[in-house]
């Protein structure tokens, strides 16, 4: 029992210096960190090139310990500090849950090829659940004492544990399949290290002034690699022997509601790890018993011979059969995110984000209201508050700054907890460094051309003669937004006859024609091209009238209200005769 709650207290003392676990800012960074496919494998990072290297890029730790924070577990006497187990069972809501996890990023491999993004990556995972209730923590820290325990049968339940720690190599894939969709996956091959599972654990005890009686039901406590833990085994050999196979998935998507707004979701660590190396089950059977009243602070302190007597008895009662080369399977903690963002311009973003996962029935949600400034390619900011761990008082923040092919990044989830350690339940932050190159250039998001008054009569089109041309990608974007550009009809063998087209693209390169096309056919658009040899491009449209201008007219402003996003605004080109 010592032992246990020496194992509690250096649990509980690790929120003094670690992290908390949804990563809700990380999320809204997607697009700017690559390690943003981590919580939705949609989120592509905006990047043709991105690599992770161990030892920079990132490594993640968190833990979460509800209500409990330093403060909770010690008080003060004078210049020292004294355990106080009932101050902390007395901030223990009545079922608890307590949560580490860890991840070390080894490698991280993402490209970009048109629209489709693959990536690879290779971590180690530390992942820790437990629940527990507060009757539990009473009985341990005031025994029969305990006033709102005595005379009643308190109930022991929700008493559950896995702690594993697994290699993780990631496979993944994603595609822009419509100009509204993208879809993600991530498969990912495990390799158990070692892991501890105690499952289902209940029973009941009553009190009164000088006793107390305790049963409990049969269960069975899993273990795989537990040489790690009490130092009988080879570290080298443990960590490198991969018998403990295992398989999970990450799934995501992105929508585009409207030109400005867009949800997202994901599904993480759908999988299982089967354990089949140096396995030792444990079972117990089922334990009726009753003892003189315990008070565990007073006999830790004043009768330790008692106490050890005690605890040799209840380990007699509590001994368990061994269960040699047992296989069994452990899941994984799936996890869930939900998200909107409302995109005003291409510098200010405000979003908000769901989070959630469920352990053995106990659930935990978290929230957060965000806002990002993005300042060109070199710096974005973003902060956030939000509500996790039973908290509304999280205020956080991340930010990149890129430098040349150097990604430079901070991510916490509570600014606040960083200058207050003693009174942190959470103290979060993710630093690192990232290797990009190139950037992918996105076409303006289903933004509509926008025109005052009634439409411009045939003079107020725009004639462009081939010495006017420039560099600029789209002239139907200049000279005030007309509705017509005019330009006469060339010699190339795939020049645009005379007549009136509704244009919604236009490229240099005819590669990228044929990938565009297939892009509007996904979203039920029925385009044709042509090159134009005044403005040197290849053009792409969707209707082409031989003699009527209005009717040409007409119909794109009928698209310009109803175009979806990832297409580029429609215009009206008349080509003419030499």
């Amino acid at each position: 029992m010592r032992k246990l709650w020496i194992l509690m207290c250096l649990i509980l003392e690790i929120t003094k210096v670690s992290f908390c676990q949804s990563e809700l800012m990380l999320y809204q960074l997607n697009g700017t960190l690559p390690e943003s496919i981590s919580v939705n494998p949609a989120l592509f990072p905006e990047y043709k090139f991105s690599l992770g290297l161990p030892g920079i890029s990132s490594t993640y730790v968190s833990v979460k310990s509800g209500r409990v924070s330093f403060d909770n577990l010690f008080a003060s006497s004078g210049d020292s500090l004294h355990f106080n187990p009932g101050q902390f069972a007395g901030r223990l809501d009545k079922k608890n849950r307590f949560d580490v996890n860890s991840t070390t990023q080894l490698f991280l491999f993402g490209v970009r090829v048109r629209r489709n993004f693959f990536s690879v990556g290779l971590n180690e995972r530390i992942s820790g659940n437990a629940t527990y209730p507060k009757s539990l923590i009473q009985l341990l820290a005031e025994g029969n004492g305990a006033k709102n325990l005595v005379n009643r049968l308190n109930t022991l339940e929700n008493i559950n544990m896995r702690l594993s720690a697994y290699h993780e190599l990631a496979f993944g894939y994603g595609r822009e399949l419509t100009g509204r969709l993208t879809l993600g996956i991530r498969i990912k091959y495990l390799s158990g290290v070692t892991n501890l599972d105690l499952s289902h654990v209940h029973g009941n005890y009553l009190t009164n002034m000088d006793s107390i009686y305790l049963s409990s039901q049969p269960f069975v406590f899993n273990t795989s690699g537990k040489g790690l833990f009490d130092g009988s085994a080879d570290v080298l050999n443990t960590i490198t022997n991969f018998k403990n196979h295992g398989l999970a998935i990450d799934l995501g998507g992105k929508y585009w509601i409207t030109p400005d707004i867009e949800v997202s979701a994901s599904l993480l660590d759908l999988g299982q790890i089967n354990w089949k190396n140096d396995t030792e089950g444990f079972s117990f059977n089922k334990v009726v018993y009753a003892f003189k009243g315990l008070d565990l602070l007073n006999l830790v302190k004043t009768n330790p011979v008692g106490l050890n007597n005690e605890l040799d008895s209840i380990k007699g009662l509590y001994d368990p059969t061994s269960l040699k080369n047992n296989s069994y399977k452990s899941k994984l903690t799936g996890k869930f995110y939900l998200s909107g963002a409302y995109h005003l311009g291409k510098i200010h973003t405000f979003s908000t984000t769901f989070y959630g996962d469920v352990f053995k029935s106990t659930f935990n949600p978290a929230m957060s209201l965000a806002y990002t400034l993005k300042l060109g390619r070199i710096w974005t900011v973003g902060i956030n508050g939000s509500y996790q761990n039973k908290s509304f008082t999280n205020l956080g923040m991340g930010t990149s700054l890129n430098l040349g092919a150097f990604q430079l990044y901070f991510v916490t989830e509570d600014m606040v907890s960083l200058t207050r350690l003693n009174k942190a339940k959470n103290i979060d932050a993710r630093v690192g460094i990232n290797l990009v190159f190139g950037r992918v250039k996105k076409r303006e998001w289903g933004r509509k051309l926008k025109t005052e008054g009634t439409l411009p009569q045939e003079e107020d089109s725009l004639l462009v003669q081939p010495e006017q041309m420039t560099d600029s990608s789209t002239v139907a974007l200049s000279a005030n937004n007309p509705d017509i550009i005019s330009v006469q009809r060339g010699d190339n063998e795939l020049e645009l006859e005379a007549g009136y087209y509704v244009v919604i693209a236009s490229f240099i390169d005819k590669s990228e024609v044929d990938d565009y096309i297939l892009r509007l056919t996904n979203e039920g658009y029925a385009a044709q091209f042509g090159y134009q040899s005044v403005l040197g491009k290849y053009l792409v449209y969707l209707m082409n009238f031989p003699n009527d201008r209005q009717r040409a007219i007409d119909k794109k402003n009928e698209l310009s209200k109803s175009f979806g996003p990832g297409l580029e605004p429609p215009w009206v080109l008349q080509v003419y005769n030499k």
